[in-house]
């Protein structure tokens, strides 16, 4: 796994040039994190020589083996903060879905357990900011999930102070969430703190698995609240549609912000037959009746996290903003490479759409410059570029229509991130938000903040009308 990006001389003062250094830091990443995984310690490479990313569909890839958010924040029945296991201790399936091995064992094939974690909004099938779920043209939801390298996993357990070294209380407690500061990735130094952040498709009949990384798993969702029952699906094969890298590094200390996606997200495979829709888009839907990019309206009730209840909300018209269109020259050369492995790679059909990076890290030496959306002719801070990006099927419904409001920044909207009891930053990190306890004023206005912050960062929520949801 690449620390950071690396930068020649010859680049400093070019941005066009260290916009390439870090989309080559993007897919070295990339590459890195679907390598198969070492089966003997979680988020390393499988040292085997004979295995390599291509040859075929491993499961799992090295980002799979880092901690799940959920595994990190844990509460017991009482909402009360609970330590979470070891690095390498594996999780036990959740209460509820104690099938999870006999069915391996039918299918011949490692199975994941994917929680629904709910906390007032706080769910692995609904967007962030918006709390709105992406509905697929089979009238399914996608679903994500937010993991953790070790070297942020160790933070969250052991924070240490940079300037004294002194051991401060862990962050898995919501309650000791102050001056939280990772430390930084380095070339020859530590590869520093990595947050992912997966999108996935359930397949559908039509679907080609041959075109995704694809898993089989199964969905928790909590049957109390606290979450400490489960019921669990029949297990299910999923797609990769997207994936967030987020890096913290020397050259990028507000983060480094990579997204990719799978290129039949919202365009057709070449070849198709007429009427083929892609996953997020009818290209046979007028206008009038798919909207793009249109927000759902919540059934009564709220949203069902059962992945067998379908067609809660009409499918999703996505259609990428400016924001989230591919935009960098060196897809060409790594999907060439991917394909001189194997030439049937899944890994040819995904994209990189951009990487945001700040061309202006630091204020003064060791102090990271302030984030600001958009800069001010006073203070750029740290001047990200691009301003503005996107993920079309994780941050959907921040892109538009109208274009004016496509403006999503991930370093500009993390840059609020703060904790929920101490309000105190969080270092870019949203996934701390979800360690307990987790105070019953934030239950009620976790949405409504959220939005605030989004707004106060330059983001705006789609201007098209709203789906009918259907009963």
């Amino acid at each position: 796994m690449p620390h950071d990006a690396v930068i020649p001389k010859s680049h400093i003062g070019n941005p066009n040039d260290i916009q390439v250094d870090f989309d080559t830091l993007s897919w070295n990443s990339f590459i890195a994190l679907n390598w198969p995984a070492n089966p003997n310690y979680n988020g390393k490479p499988d040292p085997d020589p004979n295995k390599k990313i291509g040859l075929q569909d491993y499961s799992p890839v090295v980002w799979e083996t880092y901690k799940e958010s959920y595994d990190v924040f844990i509460g017991d029945a009482n909402g009360n903060p609970v330590r979470p296991a070891g690095w390498n201790s594996p999780p036990p399936p959740p209460p509820g879905c104690n099938s999870n091995a006999e069915y391996a064992r039918k299918l011949n094939q490692p199975i994941r357990v994917v929680k629904n974690i709910s906390k007032d909004g706080l769910n692995e099938f609904l967007e962030s900011v918006v709390m709105a779920p992406l509905t697929d043209q089979n009238g399914a939801f996608a679903r994500y999930e937010i993991l953790v390298n070790e070297d942020e996993f160790s933070y969250i357990m052991n924070p240490a102070s940079p300037i004294s070294a002194i051991i401060l209380p862990p962050l898995w407690d919501a309650r000791n969430q102050k001056r939280v500061k990772f430390p930084v990735g380095k070339v020859g130094g530590p590869e520093g703190p990595i947050e992912v952040k997966a999108a996935w498709n359930i397949l559908g009949p039509k679907d080609n698995p041959g075109r995704y990384h694809s898993e089989w798993i199964q969905i928790a969702w909590p049957t109390s609240n606290p979450p400490t029952s489960y019921k669990c699906s029949e297990p299910m094969r999923v797609g990769l549609i997207a994936l967030h890298i987020v890096h913290k590094t020397f050259h990028a200390p507000q983060w480094a912000w990579s997204t990719f996606e799978q290129i039949d997200n919202y365009t057709p495979p070449a070849g198709s037959p007429p009427g083929t829709k892609a996953s997020f888009f009818n290209p046979d839907c007028p206008l009038a009746t798919c909207p793009p990019n249109a927000l759902p309206s919540p059934p009564a009730n709220g949203w069902n996290g059962d992945p067998s209840v379908l067609n809660q909300a009409p499918p999703t018209q996505v259609v990428p903003g400016k924001s989230a269109r591919v935009g960098t020259s060196c897809n060409a050369t790594a999907i060439q490479l991917l394909r001189s492995v194997n030439q049937s790679t899944v890994w040819q059909y995904y994209r990189l759409v951009s990487t945001q990076w700040p061309q202006d890290p630091y204020s003064k030496v060791g102090v990271p410059a302030p984030v600001y959306d958009p800069p001010n002719e006073l203070d750029q801070g740290a001047n990200q570029l691009p301003v503005n990006m996107a993920n079309a099927v994780i941050e959907t419904y921040l892109m538009g229509p109208p274009e004016s409001n496509d403006t999503p920044s991930c370093m500009a909207c993390h840059n609020f991130a703060a904790g929920l009891i101490t309000s105190q930053p969080l270092d870019f990190s949203f996934a701390l938000q979800e360690a307990f306890p987790f105070p019953s004023t934030s239950l009620r206005n976790l949405k409504a903040s959220r939005t605030r912050m989004l707004l106060r960062a330059g983001g705006k929520p789609t201007g098209a009308m709203p789906n009918k949801t259907k009963p």
